[in-house]
């Protein structure tokens, strides 16, 4: 079998839905795999003939048009759906809010609807596309390859607890749940953050940049953690996290 995939990043979204996957996959034998950014054009799609075609977030015009003559050379392919994330109502303070086109739900209806079959990472993103009218949705969550899991050094005791956050940069609102914890514990705990940190914290704080998704687990090994928090706001898109 044959997977081909049009990715839509090579984020952390890209790398656990997209390249990690279809590299198991390839490592197993199951099938050939191939990500690209890039659209085909027609004619090699037809001459490579997947059996598969996954769609990472297709919600733009284009996409949409460009699936349409996709599937106008491969009739028989499977074309798959892939989302990890409710679009349809992105946090005001995310960091991606104001890069979502109008009409969301109509434009992932549509998309859906070039596809024969869904999947999403939990049972509240597949309730939505039930809502939208998706018949064929299945949950895939989110997983790790089992050979990262592995046992790492204690941290020596250290003066202070290390507490710290890790993630990418659209929990400006979920990072303000944490801010009255911040002012009471003060500077009796050490501070940590990578990838975002609140704006104006009110305590002395240790950031490091966020990393490329394939380092990740290494550079959050080293930080030295006592405590990670995860801090979410009570909304719609957090919850079909």
């Amino acid at each position: 079998h044959l997977i081909g995939c049009e990715g839509d990043d090579q984020m952390g979204c890209g790398f656990h839905r997209i390249n990690v996957p279809l590299a198991s996959i390839m490592e197993v034998g199951v099938a050939d795999a191939r990500v690209d950014m890039q659209l085909w054009p027609v004619e090699a799609l037809a001459a490579a003939k997947p059996d598969v075609v996954i769609w990472q977030r297709p919600v733009e015009d284009g996409q949409m048009e460009i699936m349409k003559k996709y599937r106008s050379v491969l009739p028989d392919a499977l074309f798959v759906y892939e989302l990890d994330d409710y679009l349809a109502e992105l946090p005001k303070k995310s960091y991606h809010h104001g890069f979502m086109p109008p009409n969301l739900n109509e434009r992932v209806q549509k998309a859906m609807s070039l596809c024969d079959r869904v999947t999403v990472t939990t049972p509240g993103l597949a309730d939505w596309f039930i809502e939208l009218g998706a018949k064929d949705v299945h949950i895939v969550p989110n997983a790790l390859p089992a050979q990262r899991i592995v046992e790492r050094k204690v941290r020596p005791a250290g003066e202070r607890l290390r507490v710290g956050f890790v993630g990418g940069i659209s929990h400006e609102g979920d990072l303000e749940i944490i801010r009255p914890a911040m002012e009471h514990f003060g500077n009796r705990v050490q501070w940590v953050f990578m990838g975002m940190q609140p704006e104006n914290a009110p305590v002395d704080t240790e950031f490091l940049e966020g990393v490329p998704p394939q380092q990740y687990m290494d550079v959050m090994a080293k930080l030295g953690l006592d405590l990670m928090l995860a801090p979410l706001e009570d909304n719609r898109f957090n919850r079909c996290k």
